[in-house]
């Protein structure tokens, strides 16, 4: 029974932990949004996990007329279920 419960510790914590797979490269644009964007992000760090995107994010999406750059595509999918009032203040957070 202990055993039991320290491996569905261990899993649990492994699955919050995962995160983030920068391995993820894929680049799109947000089905919502259908005008053009710039390719180039307009923040230095992901919105959601604060991780300093270096030369190309993992994922971009399109709001606003703007392009919204992340590390990896978990955190785009976050963003998705985000309110805009929530992405905004996360995106100027990002910008800094």
């Amino acid at each position: 029974m202990k055993m039991t419960r320290i491996a569905l510790s261990v899993a649990a914590l492994t699955i919050a932990l995962a995160g983030c797979n920068s391995s993820e490269k894929t680049t799109s644009a947000s089905t919502a949004e259908t005008k053009t964007v710039s390719t180039k992000a307009v923040n230095a760090r992901c919105p959601i996990a604060g991780e300093e995107l270096g030369g190309a994010p993992a994922k971009t999406v399109a709001y606003h007329n703007q392009t919204v750059g992340f590390c990896c595509a978990n955190c785009a999918n976050k963003w998705a279920a985000l309110t805009d009032a929530q992405k905004d203040s996360k995106l100027a957070a990002a910008m800094k």
